[in-house]
């Protein structure tokens, strides 16, 4: 069980890239984008220790059994509607992000009602299995996955085309300027995946100990860079703003020479 509690975490992480959280924080470089990473991963990883280890107090429990046995129903109902509705939503944003990009890049003559409804489709599939087999496909996608995100990471820090010294500018120029809200609310996404626990704690075998929590900042700032300052190295702190999905054209600039595929956009697209 512990394996998927961090597979949550790093799903999450993956997908910020084709959402709205790298447009957010361009778009905010100048209102403390550095310290708004570190404050938003800070927060982030409190709130998932204190998630984590109120969980594991209730062994083989979902939140819905928690809140049923121990709250009475006038309570627990409108609460369990109230969080339904909050992953609803989220995974409809995911869902928008996904048919708007594949209309764009990958099937432009298809109507995006059509992409989107297949989307649909393709989940309410997923919905209707068992926890863990949705655990086990969330697995194959993540190891996967993994290989091909740290090999366009490699070809896009080691390109000559990477200019570190728009990284710099960017970076040391609002150092010192407090972030607003815009830009801590959309970095602590990448961390949202500690409340996918809510549903998969009651697939635990034994006690849930989460013994590598220390790796989840790590990682997860190390996520929120490159996110945000992978994109100004390539376009540049002005031309970074201008695209609407940033990290599908940074993609784009990137080439694997002697690959089978040569423009990595397609390989990023995929993922």
């Amino acid at each position: 069980m512990n394996r998927y509690f961090y597979y949550s975490i790093l799903m999450c992480m993956m997908i910020n890239t084709i959402i709205f959280v790298p447009h957010i924080l361009l778009n905010n470089q100048r209102n403390g984008l550095v310290p708004g990473l570190l404050l938003s991963t800070a927060v982030s990883t409190g709130f998932t220790v204190l998630f984590a280890n109120a969980m594991r107090t209730f062994e083989n429990q979902s939140l819905s059994d928690i809140l049923k046995a121990r709250l009475p129903r006038w309570i627990s109902a409108p609460l369990l509607i109230y969080l339904g509705y909050s992953w609803f939503i989220a995974g409809g944003i995911v869902l928008i992000s996904f048919s708007n990009l594949m209309k764009r890049y990958i099937l432009p003559d298809m109507p995006v009602q059509t992409i989107a409804f297949v989307m649909v489709a393709a989940a309410g599939w997923c919905a209707s299995q068992k926890t863990r087999t949705v655990l086990y496909l969330l697995e194959i996608v993540i190891v996967t996955n993994i290989p091909f995100i740290l090999l366009i990471l490699y070809k896009s820090i080691g390109t000559p085309f990477m200019n570190w010294y728009a990284v710099w500018d960017a970076v040391s120029d609002y150092l010192w300027r407090w972030p607003n809200m815009e830009v801590v609310s959309a970095a602590t996404y990448l961390f949202t995946g500690y409340i996918n626990l809510a549903i998969f704690n009651k697939e635990s075998e034994g006690t849930f100990r989460p013994r590598l929590l220390g790796l989840v900042p790590v990682i997860g700032l190390l996520t929120l860079m490159t996110t945000a300052l992978i994109p100004i190295g390539f376009h540049g702190e002005h031309g970074a703003i201008r695209y609407v999905n940033a990290w599908v054209s940074t993609a784009d600039s990137i080439r694997i020479e002697f690959g089978v595929v040569e423009r990595v956009i397609y390989v990023f697209l995929l993922l």
